[in-house]
């Protein structure tokens, strides 16, 4: 009652045709790489209830000579439905190469070295569904190859296909071109396959699609034009397919921009979920770009040179559950972008130059669990920040916040306070100081169990040379983050104070200096460790919403403002005002407060004056020293007027010229008297 029988790269020299008589059971056989090189074609005629023959692997050239027995058939079964001969060498097949096997219904050809079918091969082979001849070198086949079949699955991906589809029919539903030849998509290259669902042209290098190429695909569901060289992509291309779910436009580098008024639609939208043009050239997109696209779920438009976003672009995108903006150019984001996207989950901003981030696009995003705003230029989390403002029914359900890699210096508790759901927090590679907030929030963070990933202290990472990284394994990360960052400003402090001195800190700041800092340091965590207790009374006044008052920590009182965010109704305008400029009457009336290490504008005037006036006074030094020296030079010219005027005697204009001396040749003999 054997079933299955499987031999795999080893070496078998021989297969007898009876090998396999009375294996009445017999229905799977795989010969993967074993060395054969021929194998009777009747050795399976008698096996009734095998299914499934694999001769993967084996240089099976020479069973598609003209010459007996092969000549009438390469295999013999009435009952195999899948035959797999991939990698077999085979350079051509004969026509009677699948006649015995009326009941197969996938052929495996892939990996050979085709180049083209005899036009009746599958005329006896009815029952096949699926063809793959991927990785050969077929440039086209003939037009009537499949018209006896029941075809729906076909792929010729690797392939030197370049133009002409005439061997279509009406029953294939998924055709794969991935990494062929094709540079232009004709009006009337998929007349044949009017049935076509999924079609697959990735990696070829298409750089033209006329705008009616897929209008005869009314059935299309699934479209993939990756990795082409488009450079523009026409708003009527998709017109008859509304019944489209997935769009791959993805890795076209010279893609410069999508319809600005979105695709037409026949039958006015498209039930596309899944949309991808990230990796191009993107620029610009209008408002109404996805307009027709109502059922998106799922948007990449991540690696393109986007710059700025409408504040209505994503209105249309109502059950948006993932959207991923990251390395773009935005250095902005409008307030109320993200209005309509209620079913939000899924944010990633990561790798733009945003330097605020105002905590309105968040108002209506109730269900985002994951947001991603590492690699940015931020300079506290969001714009709104600060020690007393609150975020109350702001991002409530969200797991997962990155504010890694940004210039943060300041991050407060009540950034995060109201994040019920908070999970994993990543604060790395920033700008942090150690201040009374910073020491409440790693606290806070500790007590609430918050995964911290990978952390960095101080500086960015590129900045940085000894930042502190903190490993997932850590017990407690927060409080090994925050002494190591606490520890080096306090250092940092120490040796500036030093330099400030006057010392030379490669040659005086020896070993026990070092113990010296040491001593400030542990008595720095002695002095942390007195606050506990009052740290443990503001986090928690803090959480109850009460009126803090800091004591001796040097802070004043702190009065919560609660942030609070009306619900936001979709339909009505005029209550999306309202809630915008109560975001501001909030923000604006907030009394004011100096936090720890925040200064005023007074601070600076009196420096400002002192160097105002300095430059006064010296101007005015310099205009009277100029002054003086012109006066001087002055005189000096009236004096020698005055003297040329008046003068009466009369000077020579010229020396007199006494007799000329005699000249001797110094050569010449002097005569002796």
């Amino acid at each position: 009652h054997m079933a299955s029988i499987k031999i795999a790269h080893t070496t078998i020299q021989t297969v007898s045709p009876s090998a396999f008589e009375g294996l009445s059971e017999l229905y799977a056989v795989n010969f993967t790489n074993v060395g054969l090189d021929m194998i009777h074609p009747d050795t399976f005629a008698g096996n009734k209830k095998l299914r499934m023959l694999t001769l993967k692997g084996n240089d099976l050239h020479a069973m598609q000579k003209k010459m007996s027995p092969f000549d009438s058939y390469m295999i013999k079964s009435e009952s195999i439905e899948e035959l797999d001969i991939s990698n077999c060498n085979l350079r051509e097949l004969l026509p009677t190469a699948f006649s015995e096997l009326p009941h197969v219904v996938y052929i495996n050809l892939a990996d050979n070295q085709l180049k083209n079918l005899p036009a009746d091969i599958f005329d006896k082979v009815e029952t096949i569904e699926e063809l793959d001849l991927s990785s050969n070198a077929i440039e086209n086949l003939p037009s009537n190859i499949f018209k006896n079949t029941s075809l729906t699955i076909l792929s010729l991906r690797y392939n030197q296909i370049s133009s002409e589809l005439k061997f279509g029919t009406s029953n294939i539903q998924k055709l794969d071109l991935s990494y062929n030849k094709i540079t232009h998509v004709n009006n009337n290259m998929f007349d044949s396959m009017p049935g076509l669902t999924t079609l697959v042209l990735k990696g070829n290098s298409i750089r033209k699609i006329h705008q009616a190429a897929f209008h005869p695909l009314i059935d299309l569901t699934h479209i993939d034009l990756s990795f082409n060289d488009l450079e523009q992509v026409s708003s009527l291309m998709f017109f008859n397919s509304q019944d489209l779910d997935v769009i791959r436009i993805n890795d076209n580098p010279r893609l410069k921009k999508l319809p600005l008024e979105g695709f037409e639609c026949g039958k006015g939208t498209f039930s596309v979920y899944y949309f991808d043009a990230s990796n191009c050239d993107l620029s610009e997109l209008g408002d109404a770009t996805f307009a027709t696209m109502p059922e998106l779920t799922t948007l990449n438009l991540s690696w393109n040179n986007i710059e700025n976003l409408g504040k209505n672009i994503f209105s249309y995108c109502k059950k948006l559950i993932e959207l991923d903006l990251s390395n773009n150019l935005l250095a902005q984001l409008e307030d109320l972008i993200f209005l309509r996207n209620s079913e939000l989950r899924k944010l990633n901003l990561e790798g733009n130059p945003l330097q605020t981030l105002s905590a309105k696009a968040f108002l209506s995003t109730k269900e985002l669990t994951h947001l991603d705003i590492s690699d940015c230029d931020l300079r506290t989390i969001f714009a709104e920040s600060k020690p007393d403002f609150r975020f109350d029914n702001i991002l409530q359900k969200l797991k997962v916040l990155n504010v890694s890699n940004n210039q943060i210096d300041r991050v407060f508790m009540s950034d995060v306070m109201k994040m019920n759901s908070l999970t994993t927090f990543d604060i790395s590679n920033n700008n942090l100081h150690c201040d009374n907030e910073f020491r409440l929030l790693m606290k806070w963070l500790g007590q609430r169990k918050i995964k911290s990933g990978s952390l960095g202290v101080g500086e960015n990472a590129e900045m940085s040379s000894d930042a502190v990284t903190i490993t997932e394994f850590t017990e407690n990360p927060w409080d090994e983050f925050s002494t190591a960052l606490c520890k080096r400003e306090a250092k940092k402090k120490v040796v500036d104070s030093n330099l400030y001195k006057g010392e030379d800190s490669d040659d005086e700041y020896d070993d026990e200096d070092l113990d010296e800092d040491n001593e400030v340091l542990d008595e720095s965590e002695d002095d942390d460790s007195n606050y506990d207790e009052e740290d443990q009374r503001i986090i928690e006044e803090l959480e109850n919403n009460r009126e803090i008052k800091l004591g001796n920590k040097g802070h004043k009182g702190i009065k919560d403002k609660e942030f609070l965010a009306e619900e936001v109704s979709k339909d009505d305008e005029e209550e999306i005002v309202e809630l915008d400029e109560n975001f501001d009457i909030l923000f604006n009336k907030r009394r004011p407060y100096l936090a720890h290490g925040e200064v005023t504008l007074y601070s600076y005037l009196k420096p400002i004056l002192i160097i105002v006036f300095a430059i006064l006074a010296l101007l005015i030094i310099i205009g009277k020293i100029v002054s003086i020296m012109m006066r001087r030079r002055g005189e000096r010219y009236r004096q020698a007027l005055l003297a040329s005027k008046n003068s009466i005697v009369y000077q020579k204009l010229s020396e007199e010229i006494g007799p000329t001396t005699p000249k001797f040749n110094r050569y010449a003999p002097i005569n002796q008297v």
